[in-house]
């Protein structure tokens, strides 16, 4: 279980706790090869109506889940190997 430190919200996988953040992180500014500054980070937590748009969902107990279609290829062969292809939860 993830808890997300911006918006308080639980995420049942690090997959899914990621795919709820957007924005960049900022990044240098450079005059000639001197870093001079950074850019303002734009990082920030989606709402619900945005998450619900990217496939996720959110169980009884609060918990958001990412989509099967948004998980990484590796859970996806971890899944086929075990035989637990047709699954859409995170676990």
């Amino acid at each position: 279980m993830y808890t997300c430190s911006g918006c308080d919200r639980k995420f049942f996988t690090a997959n899914a706790h990621s795919l709820h953040r957007a924005g960049s992180y900022g990044g240098p500014m450079h005059r000639g090869t001197k870093v001079i500054g950074f850019t303002k980070s734009t990082r920030h937590c989606l709402g619900e109506a945005e998450m619900l748009v990217k496939g996720m969902r959110q169980d009884a107990k609060g918990v958001w889940h990412s989509s099967a279609a948004l998980e990484t290829p590796l859970l996806h062969w971890k899944r086929k190997e075990n035989g637990q292809e047709g699954r859409t939860d995170d676990g």
